[in-house]
């Protein structure tokens, strides 16, 4: 039990990838962490369940990366992508590298990952626990209020990993930076292979449909949008997953006899968009995750960056606390770990909001696929044919 006098050297809300990769790191180092959540665990998280490869070097780092590999039902190689003319664009790695998205359930995924944090006996976690918000003193965060509980439990150091309806930080409420996306798990589906899919539709646009084989004739398939989009033409994301489930020229015909079992469950995303520069840090309290709003604002992917910002901010939290907790600036170093990371990454979202020029469209696409290319001998007629047809579709699709 935490008072003022002995608080918990960090207080963790939320045990999902980010809130359990920093208990994680910060357990592994000896620090004393409370890590809470408001339900307990195993338990079910809307999501698409791709792991993808970006998200190995952060499970490499907890020890996790052959485990995750282990435990997942089904492996892709690559991406294929239907365009709204229904032309298609297929990437494929060769089978001997590291899988492109390892297909997991966040039911499994998110329990392997507690589990992890959970096997340093200096990590606390208690589950089915309602936090209602921040306890102060003379201006301070000194810990956390819970429901039914007259006291609250106190630490040097918050980290809010509580989600995209982030209840101790950054709220995520403007619907043009967040996503709305429902998925459910089909059986008896056909013609999968080892690739994720991607469709694009003049139904869902700017955004897409995916079918994310979980075995040979499973898979998890939804679709997503933005969020203002759906409030402003009144659509019904289930029903357009219905739609497209029966009637895509594509998609139908390997979900012809397709069931779904159990029930669609929907979900809200934040997205990276705009001035994406803020801190994430507020004096003592760190904010990671989707509740730092760490999500990719083109693939709404955003595992492998909640797990990262977990890692970073333990590492942050960790050099403050072994400096005896003498400068709050010493975690602003999490801001400079991020930024340097992937903030690149998230400028994309500004040709959303902006609009694609010529030139910048020509750039990016270039840019791309000549990086993709690097490894190939483009000398070879055969392989210089491929690529260009492959560039004439991914052109069309702009």
């Amino acid at each position: 039990m935490s008072d003022l006098s002995n608080p918990y050297d960090v207080i963790i809300v939320g045990a999902g990838p980010a809130g359990s990769s920093a208990a994680a790191i910060l357990g592994e180092q000896g620090h004393s962490v409370l890590l809470v959540d408001k339900e307990s665990f195993p338990r079910d998280k809307t999501c698409g369940d791709g792991i993808t490869y970006k998200a190995l070097p952060g499970l490499k780092r907890l020890g996790l990366d052959a485990k995750i590999k282990s435990a997942s039902p089904f492996q892709t190689n690559g991406y294929t992508l239907v365009f709204r003319d229904n032309s298609r664009l297929v990437f494929e790695k060769p089978p001997a590298e590291n899988a492109l998205a390892y297909i997991i359930s966040r039911h499994e995924f998110d329990h392997i990952l507690l589990e992890n944090a959970l096997r340093h006996p200096s990590v606390t976690f208690l589950p089915d626990t309602k936090v209602t918000g921040l306890a102060y003193e003379a201006g301070k965060a000194t810990g956390i209020a819970v429901a039914g509980k007259e006291t609250p439990y106190f630490g040097r150091v918050i980290v809010d990993a509580t989600g995209v309806n982030s209840i101790l930080g950054q709220e995520n409420k403007d619907p043009r930076s967040c996503a709305l996306a429902v998925r459910g798990y089909y059986s008896n589906v056909t013609d999968l292979n080892n690739t994720i899919e991607v469709y694009f539709s003049d139904d869902i646009l700017p955004g897409y449909f995916w079918i994310f084989p979980t075995s040979p004739t499973t898979a998890n398939i939804g679709g997503g949008t933005f969020q203002n989009i759906v409030e402003e033409k009144k659509i019904n994301i289930k029903n357009l997953l219905h739609d497209f489930v029966e009637h895509h020229p594509i998609a139908s015909k390997k979900l012809k006899g397709a069931r779904l079992e159990g029930i669609l469950k929907g979900g809200k995303i934040p997205l990276a968009f705009g001035d994406f520069s803020w801190s994430r840090v507020r004096g003592n309290l760190i904010l990671i995750g989707d509740a730092g709003g760490f999500v990719n604002p083109i693939t709404a992917e955003g595992i492998s960056y909640a797990i990262q910002t977990g890692i970073y901010a333990a590492d942050t939290i960790g050099e403050y606390l072994m400096d005896g907790c003498k400068d709050e600036a010493t975690l602003k170093h999490f801001d400079e770990l991020w930024k340097k990371d992937f903030s690149n990454q998230y400028k994309m979202g500004d040709i959303y909001l902006e609009g694609i020029e010529p030139p910048l469209i020509q750039k990016y696409v270039m840019g791309s696929l000549l990086r993709s290319l690097g490894h190939l001998d483009m000398k070879d007629p055969a392989t210089s044919y491929e690529y260009l047809v492959r560039l004439k579709v991914l052109t069309k699709a702009f």
